[in-house]
């Protein structure tokens, strides 16, 4: 019997979900901006685009605590 509803009862809350999202992005803005301030490789405005965005994505998962 198929029943497709299933994944979604056993499915991770989606709080939760969200939340390891956030993690995962700020991990990876962290990663990119420490490899590109070290080779000099990325234009001002792009970094200061990816500092903007990582800011909001760290206020965000302060405020779903």
């Amino acid at each position: 019997m198929f029943w497709p509803f299933f994944s979604v009862m056993s499915a991770v809350p989606p709080q939760l979900q969200r939340r390891t999202r956030l993690q995962d992005l700020d991990a990876r803005m962290t990663s990119f901006l420490s490899e590109k301030q070290v080779s000099s490789t990325a234009c001002p405005k792009v970094l200061d685009n990816v500092k903007a965005a990582r800011s909001k994505v760290q206020r965000e998962m302060a405020t779903a605590r």
